[in-house]
């Protein structure tokens, strides 16, 4: 439900801001033409009108061409006349513009009016060039300069003929070259007496042509007086004509500016509307755009409150989800042991009481008692197994092992539970497995055994067959291949994909037949991804069903497979030492002081910390082995006080007794003062051997004869020191019997403690049936109670006796 109310206010502000967007879009690009537009306007107002310059342009280009023409009359210079000349071109460029610029017809045509009357007036112009080019005063002085000239010539022309022919009469007398010859004169006087004859002769020569030439001159000041007469009157006319056509273009120009001065006006009032509709346009979108983000804000504030109620909601689900699930981690953690120890005991006994004579109703009743303990242990282990998956908590090692061991312990297990259903459990590999490979064996393990007893279980005749196969990948990694086949009852391809998922089976009527959570795949699947592994499923209903693992292992060497040397010790030494045991188990207390008493050693007990920091203060003990769960005062707390004490007692060796200890465990050990600890269950020469060591006799450990390979049981040290076991089988032979195997407990150690004494047994046992019953009574009241400290603690006390009795088919699944 809130999912889809966040879904639907996602949707909401989403569609606001959508909405916002579109309208400041759309307000937006309103506003750009308008402003556009405004700005357009108010730069073309604030450039001068072109067709007004153009106008005032022509006006001055015809005023320059009639000055310059009036300059020519006047001067009658021809420099003027350039300007005048190229003025028509200048204005017909400009008319061009004008036409190009008119914004309706009506200017049109003024242009056309304006365009005609400029041709008139620079026609008037050329006339009035074409009047002063005219005047016939230079041209009469021209012509009475020409007839001088021709008069002079015909003079000149008459003059020499006449010099020739006197120079040949002088030739003749012979006179005037002896005269040159014998003259004393210079030449000087010579060239003036000629020039003075030049003259007289030039003067005689032209009285003649002076008369013509002056008659020729009062003709010309005749014509020109007319020609004068007549040019002053047509100039008149041109200067009247040309000042009409002035005034007209004036007129026209004038109309032209008022007409634009109205559209100025025009365009400055549309300017105005556009400013004023521009500022009502960005007011509303800035009014409409606060608004909306008034709403959206709303929106957004209110979702974030909500959204921080959900945060806190959700952090405080998440708190207590993970209170709980710590709180859940710790009682696992707690009752791992504790909850499997009393079941195990209980089909323990129940298997040995069902193996001796009976009633048949006695038989009968325990039979249900053996099956429902036994569905009962199968669903606790596949909870645990599941929930420690779950929360990350189940560490990987990277430890050498061998293959080959890990596939015989296997059948080994699994045989026991074939042979019950008359099946056959083979195992082949196809080619040479490498002998180690580096990887965690323990989970190897625990994924082979759940779908190996997955595929006896679901088998009713027929076999189950193992198969296993390697392949090299690159230079250090091999792919092991392994493949559980069965004869059983198949799976529909339809469930095929939800085998995996948890607390699922492939029919609900399975469960109800053949037992089990549903949890079994499902933990086998998470411990193969865990290790970056594949697993896949075939199968067929009716005929059987074939699973297939794949994991990448790192190859291993042979040296790896670590050689364990055993140490026995000599308890003998340990005699006149003095012993306090403290532990609130009546059954771990009846039990040490068994040991102990069997070698002479004195012990002490007590049974809590508080009694045991009591009897510290005022006796003298040796070393002190200590329980860390009990009531009162715990093990750490005790073992802190007792090193507040004074010298010699605060330096007494402390060994703790506890069913797992964790690296986090042993740094608590150490701050607290413990110098070592002891795994529950321990053999007797473990505890003797530890002992030894702390009271500085080490010298009374030496190496057994024996030596036992790991085997597939190589680097599971650590998962022994964490309180976590492999799943083995123990097998006990009686006299006068043949081999029993029993998978749920394993009693030689016991009998080996009590040194043949069956009396000790028998007292030992019936000690663990009668405290395990009342351990879980008071677990069931604590459970009604919800009290996890009773829980806890009891589920401690029964741990205990249940190692003991080495029930490790349950101990190794936690």
């Amino acid at each position: 439900m809130i999912k889809n109310k966040r879904f639907s206010f996602e949707i909401r502000i989403v569609a606001g801001i959508l909405l916002a967007v579109l309208i400041v879009a759309a307000t937006g690009i309103l506003s750009y033409h308008s402003l556009r537009d405004i700005v357009k306007g108010i730069s073309e107002d604030s450039r001068p009108d072109l067709k007004l310059v153009l106008l005032k342009d022509i006006l001055s280009d015809l005023s320059d061409a009639e000055s310059s023409v009036k300059s020519y009359s006047i001067s009658n210079d021809n420099q003027y006349l350039p300007s005048f000349y190229l003025a028509p071109a200048s204005i017909e460029k400009k008319i061009d513009r004008l036409y190009g610029l008119s914004s309706n017809e009506n200017q049109t045509l003024v242009i056309d009016s304006i365009s005609v009357l400029v041709e008139d007036k620079f026609s008037i112009l050329q006339n009035l060039v074409w009047v002063k080019s005219g005047d016939r005063l230079e041209e009469s002085l021209n012509k009475v300069t020409k007839k001088i000239k021709e008069t002079d010539k015909q003079v000149r022309k008459k003059a020499k003929e006449e010099n020739i022919e006197e120079a040949e009469n002088e030739a003749v007398t012979g006179y005037k070259p002896l005269r040159k010859i014998f003259s004393r004169k210079d030449k000087q006087e010579i060239q003036e007496e000629d020039v003075s004859e030049e003259k007289a002769i030039n003067t005689e020569q032209i009285e003649f042509p002076i008369k013509e030439i002056e008659k020729e001159i009062e003709k010309i000041k005749v014509s020109e007086a007319k020609q004068t007469q007549v040019s002053r009157a047509l100039e008149l006319e041109l200067t009247l004509k040309d000042k009409i056509v002035m005034d007209k273009i004036r007129a026209l120009v004038f109309g032209m500016e008022v007409e634009e001065n109205e559209l100025f006006k025009v365009k400055s009032a549309n300017a105005e509307i556009k400013a004023r509709n521009a500022y009502v346009l960005i007011g509303s979108f800035c009014i409409l755009v606060s608004i909306l983000l008034l709403i959206v804000g709303y929106f957004i504030v209110s979702f974030f409150i909500k959204n921080n109620a959900y945060e806190k909601a959700l952090e405080k689900a998440k708190t207590e989800a993970e209170n709980l699930a710590d709180a859940k981690a710790g009682f696992l953690a707690n009752m791992s042991h504790e909850i499997r120890t009393p079941l195990n005991a209980i089909a323990g006994f129940t298997e040995q009481l069902l193996g001796s004579a009976l009633k048949k109703e006695q038989q009968e009743q325990l039979e249900i008692v053996r099956k429902s303990t036994n569905h009962l242990m199968v669903i606790i282990n596949d909870i645990l197994d599941f929930s420690k998956l779950g929360s990350g908590k189940m560490e990987l090692e990277q430890v050498g092992f061998s293959v080959d061991g890990i596939f015989n312990d296997v059948v080994s297990i699994m045989n026991l539970e074939a042979n019950k259903k008359q099946l056959k459990l083979n195992y082949q590999n196809e080619s040479k497995l490498p002998e180690v490979l580096i990887g965690d064996p323990v989970r190897l393990k625990q994924i082979m055994l759940n779908i190996v007893n997955n595929a006896i279980k679901f088998t009713e005749n027929g076999s189950v067959k193992i198969h296993a196969s390697s392949s090299l990948m690159g230079d250090k990694e091999f792919l092991l291949k392994i493949s559980v086949s069965d004869t059983g009852i198949g799976i529909p391809i339809g469930k095929l994909d939800t085998v995996f998922n948890e607390f699922e089976q492939a029919e609900n009527s399975t469960t109800r037949k053949y037992g089990g959570t549903g949890l079994g795949l499902a933990i086998t699947k998470k411990l193969v991804e865990n290790q970056n592994g594949r697993i896949y499923i075939q199968s067929e209903e009716s005929v059987g069903t074939t699973i297939t693992i794949e994991l990448l292992y790192l190859l291993g060497f042979s040296d790896m497979l670590v050689t364990e040397e055993k140490l026995m010790a000599n308890p003998a030494l340990l005699k006149g030492k003095k012993i306090l045991i403290v532990d609130d188990a009546p059954y771990n207390l009846k039990l040490l002081e068994s040991i102990f008493a069997k070698h002479n050693i004195d012990c002490y007990q007590a049974g809590n910390g508080q009694e045991a920091l009591r009897m510290v203060k005022s006796n003298n003990y040796d070393l002190i082995l200590m329980d860390m769960l009990m009531p009162v005062m715990n093990g750490l707390d005790a073992t802190k006080a007792i090193r507040k004490l004074g010298a010699e007692k605060a330096n007494i060796p402390i060994i703790a007794l506890t069913a797992a200890a964790t690296m986090e465990d042993e740094a608590q050990f150490k701050k607290s003062g413990i110098n070592d600890f002891l795994l529950k269950p321990f053999k007797e020469q473990e505890l003797f051997i530890k002992m030894l060591k702390n009271l500085n006799l080490g010298s009374g450990c030496f190496p057994s004869q024996d030596t036992e390979p790991e085997s597939s049981n190589v680097g599971l040290r650590k998962a022994k020191e964490t309180g976590e076991k492999q799943i083995d089988i123990k097998f006990e032979k009686k006299a006068g019997q043949q081999q029993v195997e029993n998978p749920y407990f394993d009693l030689r150690e016991l009998r080996t403690q009590a040194n043949g004494d069956i009396q000790f047994v028998n007292e030992m046992l019936s000690l663990f049936i009668k405290n395990t019953s009342e351990g879980i009574n008071i677990i069931k009241a604590g459970i009604e109670d919800n009290s996890m400290e009773t829980i806890r603690q009891e589920a401690h006390k029964i741990i205990s006796p249940c190692k003991h009795i080495e029930s490790k088919s349950l101990v190794s699944i936690c």
